[in-house]
């Protein structure tokens, strides 16, 4: 026998059924599950804004991907970045064969002459020798006679640029030769070698032009 409550009835069989048309067509809505936590609720919903809004969200981050590239030619390009310690090495370098007391008097000389900076915080000698490797970067220096080693420590990285520019202007003599560095998060290059383009005009023998 064929029910007589169908939905494929007319809709007066249907009213006598008890069902109603809202009931027929009426899909049930979504609602949150009580057990979803608030971080779930909330993804939910961005996602939900995302997909609504493709085109908008796709435009934002070709945008945003502009824009990082872009910020790439504002970042210092260096392989091994400076650390932060507030040290700074200075070698000390005196002509080959100088013996152990000159070198100390011209290290005592460069002690006296830095004492004073407010931004020195403590400072030690190594002559004849480098200090310890106290850090795994850095390269401790061949004894020598005419080389010794100052580390001085600063108050902060502030500091620290302090201490460099009243090293780099001291008077000294000409035989006293100063290498400054800070130190790196890779290993460390004494004397880092730039890119040299000579340029010798043709029609002349000298006189070449030399830029770095």
């Amino acid at each position: 026998m064929r029910d007589r409550c169908s939905s494929r009835l007319p809709s007066r069989s249907n009213r006598r059924c008890g069902i109603s048309r809202a009931s027929i067509h009426s899909v049930p809505t979504a609602s949150p599950r009580p057990s979803e936590s608030r971080l779930v609720r909330v993804l939910r919903h961005v996602l939900d804004v995302g997909l609504r809004h493709k085109r908008a969200v796709a435009a934002g981050t070709v945008v945003l991907l502009l824009l990082v590239c872009g910020g790439f030619t504002f970042v210092d390009q260096q392989f091994f970045p400076l650390s932060d310690r507030p040290e700074v090495m200075v070698d000390v370098a005196m002509p080959p064969g100088t013996s152990l007391d000159e070198t100390s008097r011209a290290v005592a000389a460069l002690e006296r002459q830095i004492a004073g900076q407010a931004a020195l915080r403590h400072m030690e000698t190594h002559i004849g020798d480098s200090a310890p490797r106290f850090y795994l970067p850095y390269s401790p220096a061949t004894p020598s006679t005419s080389h010794a080693m100052r580390l001085f420590v600063a108050t902060d990285l502030h500091g620290r640029e302090e201490l460099i520019r009243a090293i780099e202007a001291l008077p000294l003599p000409v035989e006293v030769h100063l290498h400054v560095q800070r130190f790196s998060l890779g290993p460390t290059v004494d004397f880092p070698v730039r890119t040299c383009r000579i340029v010798c005009p043709v029609q002349k023998q000298y006189g070449c032009l030399a830029s770095v």
